[in-house]
């Protein structure tokens, strides 16, 4: 990691630790719908990070499956992968 980047760090947690040492009561109002919100944001964001990913997961479970054919059927010719063998597409993703 770079000088800079470590200074950066560095002085975002000072000045996090600086606003908790400094506390003031906020004298504010908590709307009984806030959290609801909270759980909405939250899930709202799961299901984006999925869609983002959603190749590299069906990738991951794809590759799950041929690993566990593999091992129940030994050399599997599929056509889905274009008639090479289970276990040179495993090879070959590695």
């Amino acid at each position: 990691m770079s000088i800079r980047v470590r200074l950066y760090i560095i002085t975002l947690l000072c000045i996090v630790a600086l606003n908790f040492a400094v506390e003031r009561p906020a004298y504010g109002y908590v709307d009984p719908g806030s959290g609801l919100f909270l759980i909405q944001n939250i899930s709202a964001m799961a299901t984006g990070v999925l869609f983002f990913f959603r190749r590299r997961i069906k990738a991951f479970f794809t590759r799950m499956r041929l690993r566990n054919l593999f091992v129940r059927f030994g050399t599997i010719r599929s056509p889905v992968l274009g008639g090479i063998a289970a276990s040179e597409y495993i090879q070959s993703t590695r």
